[in-house]
């Protein structure tokens, strides 16, 4: 029981060690922003009856949504039917590379509350984006799994490998930001920290929002 108590403290300490890297990530000098990207946060909620907006929310009060926006379309990683595996399993995945136009997804988050981070990018970052869209149009990047690869950790992955954010392994992003208010949270230290614009917009009354 100590051992388990031990490396339970352990895992804990690091995941707040890789949280408190990412919050150091730097931007761009002024002199070189080529242009800006959004990360748009979808809260998580729980629907009253009777609501109008009462599409389905996968985990509820502590799920949501993670996106990021690039030159007016959305990108992000969504499973393609359910159940949700538990393990990835990468030799048939149930997991794909999410695009969306502004029109779809103003339609899709209607009535969602949100929180969106814009955050400046230079030209490395801008073409290193533009390299992994394209290779993760070509091919769905990861399964889509409950232990894995959802769309939080996927975000800050992406984030990650354009050199946004500071560098994060794999494992690193599953166990750090599981689901979407941890990376919430620690972009909007970063957010802080950088001086960066934050746009909220609430909810639909009906719907019981996390962070509200």
């Amino acid at each position: 029981m100590l051992i388990l108590y031990a490396l339970g403290v352990a895992l804990m300490m690091k995941i707040d060690n890789v949280r408190a890297d990412l919050i150091t990530s730097n931007v761009p000098d002024s002199s070189e922003v080529v242009d800006s990207i959004i990360v748009h946060f979808t809260h998580g909620s729980t629907v009253n009856e009777g609501c109008k907006y009462s599409k389905p929310t996968p985990g509820g009060y502590m799920g949501g949504h993670v996106e990021v926006e690039i030159d007016s379309f959305f990108y992000g990683h969504t499973v393609i039917e359910f159940p949700i595996r538990v393990f990835a399993y990468d030799a048939v995945k149930n997991g794909r590379f999410e695009i969306l136009t502004m029109e779809e997804w103003q339609a899709e988050t209607e009535g969602d509350m949100l929180t969106s981070i814009v955050i400046p990018v230079d030209r490395a970052q801008e073409e290193k984006l533009d390299s992994l869209i394209t290779a993760y149009k070509n091919e769905t990047p990861y399964d889509y799994a409950f232990f894995g690869q959802r769309c939080t950790s996927f975000s800050a992955l992406f984030l990650s490998k354009a050199g946004v954010l500071n560098d994060l392994s794999e494992l690193e992003a599953v166990s750090a930001f599981f689901y979407p208010r941890v990376f919430r949270t620690t972009m909007l230290e970063y957010a802080n920290r950088n001086d960066l614009t934050v746009i909220s917009k609430t909810g639909a009354a009906c719907r019981n929002w996390e962070g509200d």
